[in-house]
């Protein structure tokens, strides 16, 4: 009998092996769509293409090829990792025989252009299309570089391992609503992460919180994993750490040239997935210097790569091919920045990079992480996108959701009722700067608060000295005696005694008419930073070494040193290697 054509409405989500295993080979689909494809074998592709009666091979060549049995059996080995094989995918061959060929140039995942930049600089060429973030200055976006000053040996790195856990820690414990992913070169250092992991779960709520939370959200789509290099791709988290492994074998030592799959022939391509994961940030923490990547005459591109991407994570910086900016496009926006400025706002023209800019980008002081408003004058931009589809509706849906608020001005109404659109730009400039002065206040105290900390516990190699700590648990309190004379004025009362050959002293309130307190051994003390933006921070002094988890400062530190002895309303400097920095104390308690 003649088989009946399947309904064109039925679908199948398989794996390619899946299909040749489990469907009938008259089984024919319309359509198939194969994604991933650099990472397919034309052999498990075979089953698929067999029963489509068209195909769209969906890939990216800058990534991942296929791995081979051979390569499986050195990642798990303690053979020489640059003896690597790559396959031949099934995209590789799509891209000569199938025509036509169409690039996907936008860029959505990475909500910060930092994220992507690089990458599009050594892998694309600087061909795509990247949005700008309006929060361009907030420390919890973008990329950011961890000196751990580990040491490499047996295909291991304990110190660094463990700076990884205590991050991923205090990402767990204060950051719980941003998904989380750990990857780093090879399986041996996975496996340290992973047993330096258990632990830390094994003894802190807060961390198995975490981890049972994002594996009930979603499906578990955005599950915590600790992986290595070669089964990382096709995952994407808000929060990324990498663990670069690799350095001296000894404190200041030489560092080895041999840096596993990144020496391959495709190493480029296995950093590219890497450097691709994160949706907010990227974390890399490492234990070698740039220059100690050592790239005069090596022939692989991925070496070059992880030296210039260590640059880029310290630096921020990377060369931009997308063509001048910074410039008005017409005197109309010359025009509107100037009556913003008059407003008292900060203008920048042409924000953003790789061909999708906005006009005007509106700052204010007193929002210090990005733009408060995006303007849209109707200038070359607009003018110059392929359709009203992409002119409106897409590009405001995709710079939303990178934190814009967007107002248009048409040149028309402007030049028709100038003092109209002056103020209706003035209203919506200053409900921007409310919103989001509104929306991020608690939660910007919170990571400044945990940047300062952080500084502060990097601020002195003798953070941690042999101190025998007292047997209470409550902090002692110092106060300082104030005579009645110092207070009130002359008057009879005979001053207070002051122990010999100190000033600090533990002290009955009632034994004084007036009291100061002093910070000390066991204060929580408030300040602002004079020299940081008049952040504020607060604070615990201790004997042991500084704790951005909960909020302890080591009292060796310049900082605990400087505030011995201070009062309320002090103004303290201290010194970190050569600059001078100063803070108010607000509160002792």
């Amino acid at each position: 009998t003649r088989r009946k054509r399947p309904n064109p409405g039925l679908t199948r989500n398989m794996d390619a092996l899946a299909v040749a295993q489990y469907l009938h080979a008259d089984m024919k689909f319309d359509l198939v769509v194969i994604d991933e494809a650099s990472q397919m074998t034309p052999e498990n592709a075979v089953g698929a293409l067999s029963r489509a009666g068209r195909a769209v091979i969906v890939g990216d060549t800058k990534q991942l090829p296929p791995t081979s049995f051979f390569q499986k059996v050195l990642d798990d080995s303690d053979t020489d990792e640059d003896l690597r094989e790559d396959s031949e995918s099934i995209l590789d061959m799509a891209n000569v025989a199938f025509m036509p060929i169409r690039q996907l140039r936008w860029h959505y995942r990475s909500r910060h252009p930092a994220l992507i930049q690089f990458s599009n600089h050594w892998m694309y060429k600087d061909e795509l299309t990247i949005f700008p973030s309006a929060l361009e200055g907030h420390p919890d976006l973008g990329v950011e570089l961890e000196e751990t000053h580990g040491t490499y040996k047996g295909r291991r790195n304990e110190i660094e391992a463990r700076a990884v856990v205590e991050a991923a820690v205090r990402h767990m414990t204060h950051w719980p609503e941003l998904s989380l992913g750990i990857c780093t070169m090879n399986v041996d250092q996975k496996d340290l992460l992973l047993e330096e992991f258990e632990r830390e779960r094994d003894r802190n709520p807060k961390v198995r919180d975490f981890v049972e939370n994002w594996e009930e959200e979603n499906d578990a789509l955005e599950e915590f994993f600790i992986k290595n290099l070669e089964t990382i791709q096709g995952d994407e988290r808000d929060v990324m750490m990498i663990s670069t492994l690799y350095g001296p074998e000894a404190p200041a030592g030489r560092v080895h040239q041999r840096f596993g799959p990144i020496n391959s022939a495709h190493g480029h391509r296995r950093l590219n997935v890497l450097f691709t994961r994160a949706k907010k940030k990227i974390i890399t923490f490492t234990s070698m210097k740039p220059t100690d990547v050592l790239v005069d005459g090596n022939k692989h591109t991925g070496v070059k790569m992880f030296r210039a991407w260590l640059e880029y994570s310290k630096t921020g910086y990377v060369p931009d091919k997308a063509g001048p900016q910074g410039g008005t496009e017409s005197p109309f926006e010359d025009y509107v920045a100037a009556e913003i400025e008059r407003l008292g706002y900060e203008v920048v023209p042409q924000v953003g990079v790789a061909g999708f800019r906005i006009d005007l980008g509106v700052r204010h002081p007193s929002w210090p992480y990005g733009y408060i408003l995006g303007v849209e004058c109707d200038g070359a931009t607009y003018h110059s996108s392929k359709s009203s589809r992409d002119r409106d509706r897409l590009r405001q849906e995709v710079l939303e959701g990178l934190g814009w608020r967007l107002h248009r001005i048409w040149s028309t109404d402007w030049f028709r009722n100038p003092r109209n659109e002056i103020e209706v730009l003035s209203g919506v400039i200053a409900d921007a700067l409310s919103r989001a002065k509104e929306k991020g206040d608690d939660h910007s105290e919170r990571l400044d608060a945990m940047a300062m900390l952080s500084r502060i516990a990097k601020e002195t190699d003798a953070d941690v000295m042999d101190v025998t700590e007292t047997g209470t648990s409550e902090p002692t309190t110092y106060l300082r005696s104030v005579s009645h004379e110092q207070a009130n004025g002359p008057c009879n009362s005979p001053p207070t005694e002051t122990p010999e050959q100190s000033d600090y002293f533990s002290i009955n309130p009632e034994a004084v008419a007036i009291n100061e307190p002093i910070v000390g051994l066991g204060s929580k003390v408030s300040v602002e930073s004079l020299s940081d933006g008049g952040k504020k921070l607060s604070f615990t002094l201790v004997t042991n070494k500084s704790d951005p988890n909960t909020g302890e400062v080591g009292i060796h530190t310049p900082l605990g040193q400087a505030l011995l002895d201070a009062q309320i309303g002090d103004e303290v400097e201290y010194q970190v290697g050569s600059y001078i920095k100063e803070v108010r104390v607000l509160e002792i308690r």
